[in-house]
Order: C-alpha cells, then structure tokens, then sequence
C-alpha cells in the first residue's frame, strides 16, 4: 500500500512544515488545492487564475519546497479545472488529479492531456487522475478509465477538510472498479487511517492519501512506516 501524505495548506509557512515533516521518506506529497467553490473550505495557493505570483512557484521567494526531492500530486478541488491544470503540470507536477463533478469538460480534459503530453518535454512522466464523490454513481467514471493514469475514491462526501470519517459504502465502489480489470492504480482519499486502510486495500486499492491521521500523530515517521506496512 503506498501512503501518500496529503496537505490543505493554510499558508507557506503551513505548507513548507509539513512537507518538512516527511521529506525524508515520502516519495509523493499530494497537496490539495481548494477553491471555496467546488469544495466549502479554502487553502493556499487557491487556484492558479487567483496567484499573480504562479510563475514564482519554481523559483520565486515563495517557490514550492523542496521541488527537486518530492513529486507533488496536486488534487484540483476546484471549480472549472480545465482552466488551472495546464499551469500546475507545467510547473512541474508529476500527477493532477481532477474531480468527476467538477467539469462539465471531463473527456476534453483528458484528451489535451493526452495531446500536451506528446508534444510537451515536460509532460513525459507526467499523470493524470480522476476522482469520484462518495456520492457519485461508480458508473460515471467507467468510460474514462481506459484514458486515465490512476482513479481516486473520496472516502466521504465532504471533501476538502480533513479529519473526516470514511463512509464504507464506498468499499463496493472500489471493488467494482477493480473489477473492471483495467489495471489502473485505484486510490482513496478522506478517512484514511490504522482502521479503515487494511478495509480499502481488501476491497483493491493499492495507494492512499492520509492527512490528520498521519500529521497529528506524535510520531510522523513511524505512522507512514507503520501505515505502508498494513
């Protein structure tokens, strides 16, 4: 089970401590980039349109900790990610994640991808990902699945804070995708803990992102090694 730390920042400050916290030993950070549109909270940076200082990201007095150790997963709550995730990849993302019911432009999305990821050098290793609400038929994502790197399931319908529980409902979801056989990754999000990780990995998820359960333990070290080895 891979275990991929997760971060609302609040602030660079918020952001720089906590990927601080396990720079040493995570391979991936996923940072959740929040709106207050598509999701109630908001977090730091909020979307690239509302950034004047974007292009400082990479080397800016502001720029993204430690670029050059860490392959950042960017999870686009956001409302119209057709017009931010260009900038995120170029800006040196490994993956983005773009949620199902956040775009009416989900298949167009994919499709730029596709064609950037050919012609762009910095595309190359680059993936892209689809989430699906807690909420959302499971139905909704199987004629993208063929197109994508990796699927994400929200563990609860209120995204974009953390410390939530997770709704095992949606183990059926996940077993259902892993059923399609499609040999994608399948990830989940929200809940993510000792307790429910060995449930979502029973039902066919092979990676996990875990926020409150790994940075509010006394010990962040040992609770990713101990959460990789459930």
């Amino acid at each position: 089970m891979q275990i991929i730390p997760a971060i609302i920042p609040r602030s660079f400050h918020d952001l720089e401590k906590h990927i601080e916290e396990v720079k040493d030993f995570a391979e991936i950070v996923q940072i959740d980039i929040v709106d207050g549109k598509y999701a109630p909270n908001k977090s730091w940076p909020y979307t690239v349109l509302d950034d004047p200082d974007f292009g400082n990201l990479k080397s800016g007095e502001n720029k993204l900790p430690f670029w050059q150790d860490i392959q950042f997963e960017i999870d686009l709550m956001v409302e119209k990610p057709e017009n931010v995730w260009k900038d995120w990849i170029r800006a040196g993302a490994f993956r983005i994640i773009v949620h199902l019911e956040s775009t009416s432009k989900l298949q167009e999305i994919i499709e730029d991808f596709r064609k950037e990821k050919v012609s762009q050098n910095s595309f190359l290793y680059s993936q892209i990902g689809v989430a699906i609400g807690a909420s959302t038929p499971m139905e909704e994502i199987y004629p993208y699945l063929e197109s994508i790197d990796f699927v994400q399931c929200m563990g609860n319908a209120n995204i974009g804070k953390h410390g939530q529980f997770f709704d095992e409902e949606v183990l059926e979801k996940i077993k259902n995708i892993k059923l399609r056989d499609t040999g994608k990754p399948i990830g989940v999000d929200i809940g993510m803990n000792e307790k429910t990780i060995p449930l979502v990995k029973q039902a066919g998820a092979t990676r996990v992102a875990v926020g409150s359960a790994l940075f509010e333990s006394t010990n962040i070290k040992e609770t990713y090694k101990r959460l990789s080895d459930l």
